[in-house]
C-alpha cells in the first residue's frame, strides 16, 4: 500500500554514548555508562552495606531509580519505533523485508524498537487494506454481478503473503475480520432491501393488475380480499395491504391527469359497516389529499379545455358574424350566456347581436341590389354600397390574382386584371375596387431591387390592363408609382429589356429627376408649356364633351375653366415632362370627379370630390327640373328665369337660386347626398316599399317603431332611405328585445359542476366503451337530423346512460332491461317492437335484442333514442306549459335538454311538480334540490344519482364546458387493457 510519506533510509537514533571512560564513574540517569562488573564491586558494597545500613538503603534507592529509567527509556525507544513506521514509504514491503535497526539504538532495547515498529507498520497497513477494499466493495455491490464468493478471503491472503511476523500476521488479520463483519452485514442488508424490493414490487404489479382505472368503486373492493391475502402471505400487514392499493390508485390517478372517483373504494363497507377508510385511519389524510389534488387537477385540466373551448366559440361567433350572420341568432346567444359559455354578460350578448345585425343588413342590403351591378348602375350607389356589391361579385377575382401573382403567372395575372377591369367598366363604378386597390398598395415600392420582382411585373400588368379606362389609373396608383409603371411598360412595349426597362423607369422618381424637374419648373420654357395647357386643352373647345358624356355644350363654361386652369397648373408642376396626352387624361379624369352638368338648365355645378358622376347628375338634374315646373319658369312673362346651384362652401351644400339673367332670388337650401339618396330611392324601391318606410318614420315620431322586414330595413339603410338616426332606433329596439328576452330566461342552476362522478358505468358486470359513448354524445349534440335543444338533449342522455349496445339489468329495483342509451324495454313494452324496426332492426332479429342474445349496431342505438326522445320532450313541454304558461318558450335550449333528460330517467317529468314550480318562480335553490334524482338498487338502498345530476349540471354550465366533460370522459380506459397501456404510460 502506498503512503503518503516518504523518507529517504532507515530511522536512526540518535547518539547519547558519549566519550568512553577507562574507570567507573557514577552517572546516574545515563544508562550509557559502563557499569563495574566483577566480584570485587560486589563484595565491596556487601562490605560497606554491612558496615552502614543508610548504605545499603541508598544501593536500593538506585536499584529502583535505574529500574524506572529503564521502563522510561524502553517506551521511548517504543515510541521511537512507532513513530519511524509512519514515516515508511510503503509499510508492506517493511514487513516482509530484513528488518533494520537504527545505529543509535542500544541492542538491549533492539527487541522494543523492532516490535513496536512492526506494529505501527501492521496497524497502518491493515487501516490502507480496510479503507481500499471498502472503497472496492461497494463498487462491486453496486454492479449487477454484485461481490464475488470468496472475494474477502483472497484479498486477505493477497495482504498476508510474505509476511511472516505473527504480531504482524495478527493485526493485520484483526482488521480483515473487523472488515469481513462490516462487509456480512452490509451484504445481509443488501439480501434483506432486495427481498423486500422484490416483494413490494410484486404486490405493488399485483395492485396494478388487480386495481386498475375502468373498474368501478364496488369491482375494485371485490378484488380488494384477494389481494390483501396474498399481501399477509408475504409477511406483510393488513395497513400495508391498504396502503399498497392506495399508492396503486395514486399513481392512476396522477397518470389520468387526475381521477378522484377511484378513491371512493375506500368509502366501500365491509360485513361489518366499516369502510377502509375507517380501518385505516394512517390513510386518511393522504387519501383526501390525493382525492382533493385529482379533483383540482382535473378541474384545472377540463377549465382550461372548457376556456380553449369558449375561445374558439367566440372565433365562429366572429367568422360567421362576418359570412353567415343568419347563423347569429338570439336563440344562440341566450343559449351560450352561462356560468361557462361563451357569451358572459349581457353587454357581450347585446354587441354580439348588433354586430351580427349589421352585417346581416349588409348581406341583404347586397343581394338586393347586385342588380345593379348586372344593369350597369352601380353609379347610383354610395360608395360603401359599391364595394360591398363589387366584393360579392369580384372578390374570387382578387384571390385568383393574388395565386397567380405568388405562382409568377404573369399571363393568369392579365388575364384576371383584364376581366376585372371589363367587369368594373361595364358596372359603371364610380369608386375603385377596394379589395384591388388595397391590393396593388402591395405590388410596388418606392425603393427599387436589383432587379423587378414577381409583384412588381403583376402591377405593370395591370396598369397596362387600365390602359382602356386610364382615368382608373389615379384611383389605382399614385402619381410616382404611374411614372415609375409608364416608363416600364413604354420601354419593354419598345423591346427593352426587362432589367433595363426597370433600372430606367425608377429614374423618373430618383432624386436627380426630382431636381431637375424642379430647375425646369423655374424656366420659361415650363411657362410655354403650361400656356399651352391652358390653351389647348382648357380654353379650346375640344376637352369639354370629354365629362360632359355627350349632354350637350353648357351655357357657361367660366366657372369650370378657371377651375381647370388652377387645377392643371398644380398637376403640371409636378409632372413638367409629362406627356400632352397625359395631361389631357388627368384634366378628364379630374373634371369629371369635380364637375357635372345640370341637363335641366344646361349649367354646370361643381361637386365634393367623390360625387361626381352620372348619379349626381340625374339628382341636380331631377331636382332642378321639380323646382322649374313649380316656379313655371318655362311659362312666365315676367323675366327668362333659370333654377341655379350657389355651393355654399365644399361639401356639397347649396342654395338654390332663380336666376334672371340680372338678378337672382334665393329659394332653399338643398345637401347633394340627400339628393342622391332620394333620387336612389326613388328609382330603387317600389311603391309599397315607400309606403312602409313612410309608416316606419311616422312610427319613429310617435315612439311606436310598427314592424320592418330586415331586407326592406337593409336596402332603406344601403340607399340611404333612412336617416342614421332612424336606423339607430330601429337597432336599438332589436338590442331591448333581446336584453328583453335574456331577462326572461328562467333561473335554473344545478351548481357549479364538479368532475368527480365522471367514473365508468358497470352494466351488469361489463363496462360500456367511453370513447363510443363520448364520441355518440358529440355527434348527437351537432346531429343535423336533431336541431336545437333535441340535440342537446339526446347528448345528454347519450353521456348519461352510455351506449350499451347489447340488453342489461336497469340499477333500479323491478325497472327490467335496458338497451342503447337508456332504452327501457319494460316501460316502453307498447312501442318496443315499432320503435326498433323505425331504428333500422331487422324483425328477425327483435327478439334476441330483447332478450340479450343480439346486439344493436352504434347506428342503430343512435336513431333508437331519436326515435324514443320526442315522446319526452312532449310529455316534458306538456309539464311546462302546465306549470307556467309560456315557461316553455322562455327556456333555453340547454335547460330544456336537462328538463328532457330527467324525464328520460324517471319516465315522467310530472313527477318534478315543486321542481316546476320552483323554475316558473325563479327559486333556484329549490329547483336545485327538487331536480335531484334518486334510485333504490338491488341491494334495497336508495342513493343518489350524484354522476347523473353533476352531467346536467355540466350542460347548464355551457356548451364549451359540456363539450370538455364529453371529451374527458372519452379518455377513460373502458378495458383493462386500456387501462394498464395508460397508467404505464
Amino acid at each position: 500500500m502506498t503512503e503518503q510519506f516518504r523518507v529517504s533510509q532507515r530511522p536512526q537514533m540518535r547518539d547519547q554514548s558519549g566519550p568512553v571512560r577507562h574507570t567507573v564513574q557514577a552517572q546516574p540517569g545515563n544508562y550509557m555508562s559502563a557499569m563495574p562488573s566483577g566480584g570485587e564491586a560486589e563484595s565491596l558494597m556487601r562490605g560497606l552495606a554491612s558496615l552502614n545500613p543508610a548504605l545499603q538503603q541508598y544501593g536500593a534507592v538506585q536499584q529502583q531509580q535505574a529500574l524506572a529509567e529503564a521502563e522510561e527509556t524502553n517506551r521511548k525507544v517504543a515510541l521511537e519505533g512507532t513513530a519511524a513506521a509512519q514515516h515508511v514509504e510503503v509499510p508492506r514491503d517493511a514487513l516482509t523485508g530484513d528488518p533494520v535497526l537504527p545505529s543509535n539504538v542500544p541492542p538491549a532495547y533492539a527487541d522494543t524498537f523492532l516490535q513496536a515498529n512492526r506494529e505501527a507498520l501492521a496497524h497502518r497497513v491493515g487501516v490502507a487494506n480496510k479503507r481500499d477494499l471498502a472503497v472496492e466493495f461497494n463498487n462491486l455491490r453496486n454492479t449487477a454481478e454484485g461481490v464475488p464468493p470468496g472475494w474477502l478471503m483472497q484479498k486477505r491472503q493477497e495482504a498476508l503473503k510474505g509476511i511472516t511476523d505473527p504480531r504482524a500476521v495478527a493485526l493485520i488479520g484483526s482488521h480483515f475480520s473487523e472488515l469481513e463483519a462490516q462487509v456480512n452485514g452490509e451484504l445481509e442488508r443488501d439480501r434483506m432491501v432486495k427481498r423486500e424490493e422484490s416483494v413490494n414490487a410484486n404486490l405493488t404489479q399485483q395492485a396494478a393488475d388487480m386495481f386498475t382505472p375502468n373498474q368501478t368503486p364496488d369491482q375494485m373492493w371485490a378484488n380488494y380480499p384477494k389481494f390483501r391475502g396474498n399481501v399477509l402471505a408475504n409477511g406483510k400487514t393488513h395497513k400495508e395491504a391498504a396502503q399498497l392499493m392506495f399508492m396503486q390508485l395514486h399513481h392512476a390517478s396522477n397518470q389520468m391527469g387526475g381521477a378522484p372517483e377511484l378513491f371512493d373504494v375506500f368509502e366501500q363497507k365491509d360485513s361489518e359497516g366499516m369502510t377502509l377508510r375507517a380501518r385505516n385511519p394512517q390513510l386518511a389524510q393522504a387519501i383526501d389529499t390525493a382525492k382533493q389534488h385529482a379533483r383540482q387537477t382535473r378541474d384545472k385540466e377540463l377549465m382550461q379545455k372548457s376556456e380553449k373551448s369558449q375561445a374558439e366559440f367566440l372565433m365562429t361567433y366572429e367568422s360567421d358574424i362576418d359570412t353567415v350572420p343568419e347563423k347569429v341568432t338570439m336563440e344562440r346567444i341566450v343559449s351560450d350566456m352561462t356560468q361557462f359559455g361563451a357569451v358572459q354578460s349581457p353587454g357581450q350578448a347585446a354587441s354580439l347581436w348588433a354586430r351580427a345585425q349589421d352585417s346581416l343588413r349588409r348581406k341583404a342590403a347586397t343581394g338586393q341590389l347586385m342588380g345593379a351591378f348586372d344593369t350597369g348602375e352601380l353609379w347610383q350607389h354610395k360608395p360603401e354600397v359599391q364595394n360591398q356589391i363589387m366584393d360579392a361579385r369580384m372578390g374570387e377575382l382578387i384571390e385568383g390574382l393574388k395565386i397567380s401573382n405568388r405562382e409568377g403567372n404573369v399571363a393568369g395575372v392579365s388575364d384576371i386584371a383584364g376581366r376585372i377591369m371589363h367587369l368594373q367598366s361595364k358596372a359603371q363604378s364610380t369608386v375603385p375596387f377596394g379589395q384591388l386597390q388595397r391590393y396593388i398598395k402591395t405590388l410596388v415600392t418606392n425603393h427599387p431591387g436589383e432587379n423587378a420582382s414577381t409583384s412588381f411585373k403583376a402591377a405593370a400588368v395591370l396598369y397596362k390592363a387600365m390602359s382602356v379606362s386610364p382615368e382608373y389609373r389615379n384611383d389605382y396608383f399614385d402619381e410616382d408609382t404611374r411614372k415609375v409603371l409608364e416608363g416600364y411598360v413604354s420601354a419593354t412595349g419598345n423591346g427593352t429589356d426587362e432589367k433595363a426597362a426597370y433600372v430606367q423607369a425608377y429614374k423618373a422618381i430618383d432624386p436627380a429627376a426630382r431636381k431637375a424637374a424642379e430647375d425646369f419648373v423655374k424656366t420659361p420654357e415650363f411657362q410655354k408649356v403650361l400656356k399651352n395647357d391652358v390653351v389647348k386643352n382648357i380654353e379650346g373647345s375640344s376637352w369639354w364633351p370629354r365629362w360632359l358624356g355627350g349632354n350637350g355644350r353648357p351655357e357657361s363654361l367660366g366657372a369650370v375653366q378657371s377651375d381647370a386652369a388652377i387645377e392643371i397648373r398644380e398637376w403640371r408642376t409636378r409632372n413638367p415632362f409629362a406627356s400632352d396626352e397625359d395631361a389631357q387624361t388627368h384634366l378628364q379624369a379630374w373634371t369629371k370627379k369635380n364637375w357635372v352638368v345640370d341637363t335641366t338648365t344646361s349649367n354646370p355645378v361643381k361637386v365634393p370630390a367623390g360625387l361626381g358622376g352620372q348619379g349626381a347628375q340625374e339628382a341636380l338634374s331631377a331636382h332642378s327640373k321639380r323646382v322649374a315646373e313649380a316656379l313655371k319658369t318655362g311659362s312666365r312673362s315676367d323675366a327668362n328665369w333659370s333654377v341655379q346651384y350657389i355651393p355654399q362652401g365644399t361639401e356639397g351644400l347649396y342654395s338654390v337660386v332663380a336666376f334672371n339673367g340680372s338678378s337672382q332670388q334665393a329659394l332653399h337650401n338643398v345637401d347633394l347626398r340627400t339628393l342622391l339618396d332620394n333620387e336612389r330611392t326613388r328609382k330603387v324601391l317600389s311603391k309599397d316599399e315607400l309606403v312602409a318606410l313612410g309608416k316606419a318614420r311616422e312610427g319613429l315620431k310617435s315612439g311606436s317603431l310598427p314592424p320592418l322586414s330586415m331586407e326592406l330595413l337593409a336596402k332603406a339603410e344601403a340607399l340611404g332611405a333612412f336617416k342614421p338616426a332612424e336606423v339607430s332606433a330601429y337597432k336599438a329596439a332589436s338590442q331591448k328585445q333581446l336584453l328583453e328576452r335574456l331577462q326572461t330566461v328562467p333561473r335554473m342552476s344545478l351548481g357549479t359542476p364538479s368532475f368527480d362522478r365522471l367514473q365508468p358505468i358497470e352494466r351488469q358486470g361489463m363496462t360500456p366503451d367511453h370513447n363510443l359513448t363520448a364520441r355518440t354524445s358529440l355527434e348527437l349534440m351537432t346531429s343535423p337530423m336533431l336541431q336545437g335543444h333535441m340535440g342537446y338533449a339526446a347528448s345528454l342522455v347519450t353521456m348519461g346512460e352510455s351506449v350499451a349496445l347489447r340488453a342489461y339489468d336497469d340499477p333500479a329495483h323491478g325497472a327490467g332491461k335496458n338497451i342503447g342509451m337508456g332504452y327501457n324495454l319494460k316501460a316502453n313494452e307498447k312501442n318496443v317492437v315499432s320503435d326498433l324496426k323505425r331504428a333500422g332492426v331487422p324483425e328477425e332479429r327483435i327478439e334476441g335484442i330483447r332478450d340479450g342474445s343480439v346486439q344493436l349496431t352504434p347506428e342503430q342505438a343512435k336513431r333508437l333514442l331519436m326515435v324514443a326522445l320526442p315522446r319526452y320532450e312532449k310529455q316534458t313541454q306538456t309539464v311546462a306549459e302546465a306549470a307556467a304558461p309560456g315557461l316553455w318558450a322562455k327556456m333555453t335550449p340547454a335547460q330544456r335538454a336537462v328538463m328532457i333528460d330527467v324525464a328520460y330517467q324517471v319516465g315522467d317529468p310530472a313527477k318534478f311538480k315543486q321542481a316546476w314550480a320552483a323554475l316558473a318562480a325563479g327559486d333556484q335553490e329549490t329547483f336545485q334540490k327538487e331536480t335531484k334524482v334518486f334510485f333504490t338498487d338491488r341491494s334495497g338502498e336508495r342513493k343518489e344519482d350524484t354522476r347523473r345530476n353533476n352531467l346536467r349540471a355540466s350542460m347548464l354550465a355551457g356548451l364549451s364546458h359540456w363539450e370538455a366533460s364529453v371529451q374527458k370522459y372519452g379518455t377513460l380506459p373502458s378495458s383493462k387493457l386500456q387501462a394498464v397501456a395508460l397508467t404505464s404510460q
